[in-house]
């Protein structure tokens, strides 16, 4: 991974432990490539290429325009492979940036499930969340202490995108292994945001 990279990230993984002081031990338990042009892209005849924002962490995005709602949440979807190993018993910490570009129609914001998941067939979810993305850059959760060992390459993370037809931003994304009797009362929460979408 690039040292450049983690340098914008920095002030945005100090939030997750409680201060600066704490980056260097955050940036030894990233387990995965955090960058914008690590996502891959399914679902679409064109994968979309990294952009220029200055206000995401990292300054790049990705832009990825749903143009319809599919027959499943994932019939569009982002994922990054996790190139580290897991042990049973350790506390895994997922970190996304995302925005809703362009929200369903009707609604403000964009429910976007994220995961932690097997990187291949039947890809069984380790842990996800269901989150409500705004139009304003935010970091999502997702967190689970795993119940057994994970070998390097076989654990990812996904965003699924269809859902509704949208557009959404993603920013990197970066998984913490926080090790072995972490207080889960320490991890940091999703936003709670308003959802006015008609009933």
């Amino acid at each position: 991974m690039r040292r450049f990279l983690f340098l914008p990230l920095v002030a945005a993984l100090a939030l997750l432990t409680g201060g600066a002081d704490n980056a260097p031990d955050i940036l030894s338990q990233v387990i995965n490539n955090p960058a914008v042009g690590s996502w891959q892209v399914s679902g679409l005849g064109q994968a979309p290429t990294p952009r220029t924002d200055e206000s995401v962490q990292g300054g790049k995005a990705l832009r990825i325009a749903v143009p319809a709602k599919g027959e499943n949440e994932w019939d569009v979807s982002a994922g990054m492979a996790v190139g580290k190993p897991v042990k049973s018993g350790d506390t895994l910490l997922l970190a996304v940036w995302a925005r809703a570009e362009t929200p369903p129609q009707g609604s403000t914001t964009a429910r976007l499930p994220i995961l932690i998941q097997q990187n291949s067939a039947p890809y069984t979810p380790i842990a996800q969340s269901e989150v409500a993305v705004t139009g304003k850059w935010a970091l999502y959760y997702v967190s689970a202490t795993v119940t057994q060992d994970w070998g390097g390459g076989t654990l990812g993370i996904a965003v699924h995108l269809a859902g509704a037809k949208q557009t959404i931003d993603l920013g990197p994304a970066f998984l913490l292994d926080l090790g072995q009797n972490y207080d889960a009362a320490k991890l940091p929460q999703n936003p709670v945001v308003a959802d006015n979408s008609p009933a």
